[in-house]
């Protein structure tokens, strides 16, 4: 299971990877995850799904509860 600092840290990455916010060097590095790892590309392949204003929504909504779950523990 992945950490919830990781999850929110992946969710960043990818919103950067599809706000076409990244190096060539980071974009790259990223693409080889996606080559690899079934949650990572679990994550992307919803978040490519989505419009732009409703990712942005969703991301927003995902941060808060990951905030959420951090501050009860």
């Amino acid at each position: 299971m992945m950490k919830k600092e990781n999850k929110f840290q992946d969710l960043q990455i990818l919103e950067a990877l599809l706000g076409g916010n990244l190096t060539g060097e980071e974009k790259k590095i990223i693409e080889q995850r996606l080559m690899y790892d079934p949650e990572f590309i679990q994550q992307y392949e919803t978040l490519e799904k989505l419009p732009e204003a409703t990712r942005r929504i969703y991301l927003g909504r995902t941060f808060d509860r990951l905030k959420d779950l951090e501050e009860g523990f």
